[in-house]
C-alpha cells in the first residue's frame, strides 16, 4: 500500500504548478534543432530522466547515511521526521507557509545544441531547482527513508517516487505534439492536483507516525512474500529446533542444548519494527513472571543488528531477558525468518509446537507457554 502511496506521490510532482506550465520549456531544450525527430527526443528524455533519477537516488543514499547515524534513536527520529511531513503536507494544502519552500531556484539556461550528456546534466539541474513543486512530496520521501534501517528499504521507497515522476516526462517524450496541447489546455488541473498530494503526503506522515506495518520495509523483497510462504513456514511445526551457538548481549553462550527438558520461548526481532517494540514488554514482563530462566521456562530473543545498537536499545529500555545476535543470519535462515517478530515456542522435547508470526498479546504468549509446558 504505502508503495502505491509513494508512487503517486511522484506521479502527482509532475503535475505540481511550477513544472506542468514549463515543460513546454524542457522538451523545447530536448529537441533543440531536430523538434521532428522523434528518436532524438525520446533518447534525450530518457537521459534528462536519469539525471533526475541521479538525484534523486543521491538524496536518498545522504538521507539513509544520515539516519544511520543516528540508529539508537530510531523512534525518536519517526515521531520528529512523521510530525515534519505532515506539517509538509498542510503547508502544500496552503494552510500554512514556509518561505524558504516558496522560494524558487530557477536558472538561466542558454542552449544551442543538445545531446544525452546535456540531458542527463540538464535532468540534474531540474531536479534541483523546483523546490516549492517536488519540495513538500520528495522531502516526506526522503525523512521517510531517514527512519528506516535497511538502504534497501529505501532504495525501494525512491524508486516508486522516482517512476511516479519520469513517467509522465517520457510519455511527454513519446507523444508530445499531443502531450503538449493536451497540458495547454489543462492547466488548471494542478489547483486539484496540489491538494491531492498535500493529502497524500498527510497520509505519509500519519502512516509514519503511528507504525503502520507499512513502514515496516526492512528485507521487503523477503517480507513481500510472508503470506505467500508462511504454509512452508509451519512446516517446521513439530520438528526438532534447529540448535545454535551464539553469545547474548551479556557475552555468556545461548544454545538451546544447554536447556533440555525446558520450554523455550525463542523470539526473533529488530530494533527498527514497531510491531517487535510493541511486544517486548510483554515478553520481558512473562521473563520476570516465568522466572528469569531459571525455572522450567526460558527466554531467548535473537537480533542480527549490530551487538552495539542492539545492546544499547536493550539496555535503554531495561530489557534484561537475554538475545542472541545473529550477525550471519545463519540462524535465521534455519528457521526460515520471512517476517518480524515471529516467536517459536518449543518443547522440552526439542520440538517446535507453536509458530507466531507478527505481533502477539501477552495473553496470546502465555496460553502458547502454557499449553506447551
Amino acid at each position: 500500500m504505502i508503495f502505491i502511496i509513494v508512487f503517486l506521490a511522484g506521479f502527482l510532482s509532475f503535475f505540481s504548478p511550477c513544472i506542468l506550465p514549463v515543460l513546454p520549456l524542457y522538451i523545447g531544450y530536448l529537441s533543440i534543432n531536430n523538434f521532428k525527430n522523434k528518436k532524438y527526443i525520446i533518447v534525450n528524455t530518457f537521459f534528462f530522466c536519469l539525471g533526475i533519477s541521479f538525484a534523486f537516488f543521491s538524496l536518498a543514499l545522504a538521507f539513509s547515511s544520515f539516519g544511520n547515524l543516528f540508529n539508537n534513536y530510531k523512534n525518536t527520529i519517526i515521531k520528529l521526521g512523521s510530525l515534519i511531513i505532515i506539517a509538509l503536507g498542510l503547508f502544500q494544502l496552503k494552510i500554512f507557509k514556509f518561505n524558504f519552500l516558496e522560494k524558487e531556484r530557477k536558472f538561466s539556461i542558454k542552449l544551442k545544441k543538445m545531446n544525452p550528456l546535456m540531458a542527463f546534466i540538464l535532468g540534474l539541474t531540474f531536479s534541483f531547482s523546483w523546490t516549492p513543486c517536488v519540495g513538500p512530496a520528495l522531502s516526506s520521501i526522503l525523512i521517510t527513508i531517514s527512519t528506516l534501517e535497511s538502504f534497501d528499504s529505501g532504495i525501494l521507497l525512491i524508486s516508486c517516487y522516482t517512476i511516479g515522476f519520469i513517467i509522465p516526462f517520457i510519455i511527454t517524450g513519446l507523444f508530445s505534439s499531443y502531450i503538449l496541447n493536451l497540458i495547454k489546455n489543462n492547466q488548471s488541473i494542478v489547483k486539484y492536483t496540489n491538494k491531492i498530494m498535500g493529502i497524500i503526503i498527510i497520509l505519509i506522515g500519519l502512516f509514519s507516525f503511528f507504525n503502520t506495518n507499512n513502514f515496516q520495509l526492512k528485507n521487503y523483497s523477503e517480507n513481500i512474500k510472508t503470506q505467500n510462504t508462511q504454509n512452508s513456514d509451519f512446516d517446521l511445526k513439530n520438528t526438532i529446533a534447529p540448535d545454535f551457538n551464539l553469545t547474548n548481549q551479556y557475552g555468556a553462550p545461548e544454545s538451546l542444548s544447554l536447556y533440555k527438558n525446558k520450554v523455550i520461548f525463542l523470539n526473533f526481532w529488530a530494533t527498527w519494527c514497531p510491531p517487535c517494540r510493541n511486544e517486548m514488554p510483554h515478553i520481558q514482563e512473562l521473563y520476570e513472571e516465568y522466572g528469569e530462566n531459571k525455572k522450567d521456562v526460558i527466554f531467548i530473543g535473537v537480533n542480527n543488528e549490530s551487538q552495539q545498537s542492539m545492546s544499547q536499545f536493550l539496555e535503554n529500555n531495561n530489557y534484561s531477558f537475554p538475545v542472541v545476535t545473529d550477525s550471519t543470519e545463519e540462524v535465521l535462515e534455519k528457521y526460515r525468518i520471512r517476517a518480524f517478530p515471529t516467536t517459536f515456542i518449543i518443547g522440552k522435547d526439542g520440538k517446535i509446537r507453536e509458530i507466531i508470526i507478527g505481533e502477539a498479546s501477552k495473553k496470546t504468549m502465555k496460553k502458547y507457554i502454557d499449553q506447551t509446558k
